[in-house]
């Protein structure tokens, strides 16, 4: 946490310029239409958001194979990102990675956490969902069929497992 705050303490004290000339577009723009970077002496990334942007747009145009390779080499990395997205809306905390998914999934050996069943492809289940406070932490999140993903949804954990044993949620929270 030090070298963070280091790092950017030393960030801050760059001396940036009010505005600079973008490399691509060869506008001159306000400083805070670059990116920051601790590559140039003056803090400030060679071209502008909006080019910087545009770049990527035409490179995952020209290159749609790409991002579709790599997505399905990696769906540990696209599950997190959509979880992260899903926490962020609902203002929901956690920090949800593709190795504590990765984990997780390796943890539960294939099978569904309510079921045990062997599914495949297995669900990421917020044990207590999003809508109902939940949080997009390793420790909230466990491995489904989709199946009992789906019938469970939002409701608490309790009230789905006393579903699957066939008897009343108020009898499985007496129990437990």
């Amino acid at each position: 946490m030090r070298a963070n705050n280091a790092r950017n303490s030393s960030r801050d004290s760059i001396d940036r310029p009010p505005s600079k000339r973008c490399c691509d577009c060869e506008l001159t723009k306000q400083s805070s239409e670059f990116y920051s970077t601790t590559t140039t002496a003056d803090g400030l990334a060679s071209t502008c958001v909006m080019c910087t942007k545009r770049r990527v747009i035409e490179y995952n145009e020209k290159h749609p194979e790409h991002n579709r390779l790599y997505r399905q080499s990696h769906p540990e990395l696209n599950i997190a990102a959509i979880n992260r997205r899903r926490a962020r809306k609902v203002a929901a905390g956690g920090t949800l990675t593709a190795n504590d998914i990765a984990s997780i999934r390796k943890r539960c050996g294939g099978r569904c956490t309510y079921c045990g069943k062997p599914a495949k492809p297995l669900h990421m289940d917020h044990i207590v969902a999003l809508d109902n406070g939940g949080s997009n932490d390793k420790s909230n999140i466990t491995v489904a069929c989709g199946n009992c993903n789906q019938r469970k949804h939002a409701r608490p954990v309790w009230d789905f497992l006393a579903e699957l044993v066939g008897i009343k949620p108020e009898e499985m929270r007496a129990i437990l």
